[in-house]
């Protein structure tokens, strides 16, 4: 996050701006303890209750290069909302990441499944999930319908939030059907 402070008169005020594809780290609470991630590399650790480590969760999957095209997106979207919030001047550009965080959000499931959602960030909406069973190994991709954000999942459903095109919030309730692999 870089900070930048307003100087002048007696209104003194600070605003934080994200640096473009920059890490954070993420936290699911599980049954046993907490997952936790860095998503600097496709990795996110087990601890149990104590805050020791017991396992990882791991994909090998090469991470993606910023190039100039997603930049340039980026630095759209972000001139949009800076427009948006009534600020009418270019926002200077920032330094940013090398690759793309390797995942995004995590959470787990009712079930004991951490389900682990792709990197999206401004133009690219990506909805897919991949998720892992308790014992880690890769149980099912799913795809959430676009601008809805999870924050429970059960045995058959999935209840979040859904922005429309006004990013006005609305409560979503989905059915989730387990289909076995053909595999």
């Amino acid at each position: 996050m870089v900070y930048e402070i307003a100087q002048g008169g007696r209104n003194r005020g600070a605003s934080g701006r994200s640096i473009p594809f920059a890490r954070r780290a993420v936290y699911a609470p599980a049954q046993t303890g907490f997952y936790a991630g860095l998503q600097d590399e496709y990795q996110i650790d087990l601890y149990d209750l104590e805050g020791t480590w017991t396992a990882s969760v791991r994909l090998l999957k090469d991470l993606v290069q910023v190039d100039d095209e997603a930049l340039e997106m980026w630095n759209r979207v972000r001139a949009a909302r800076a427009a948006s919030r009534g600020v009418q001047r270019e926002p200077p550009a920032l330094p940013h990441a090398e690759t793309m965080p390797a995942y995004g959000n995590i959470l787990v499931d009712d079930e004991g499944n951490l389900w682990v959602k792709e990197y999206s960030w401004g133009g690219n909406h990506n909805r897919r999930w991949t998720v892992f069973d308790p014992s880690h190994r890769v149980l099912a991709q799913v795809e959430m319908p676009d601008g809805y954000r999870a924050y429970q999942i059960g045995e058959d459903f999935a209840l979040g939030i859904w922005r429309d095109e006004f990013d006005v919030e609305h409560v979503r309730l989905y059915g989730l059907t387990k289909r076995r692999s053909t595999f």
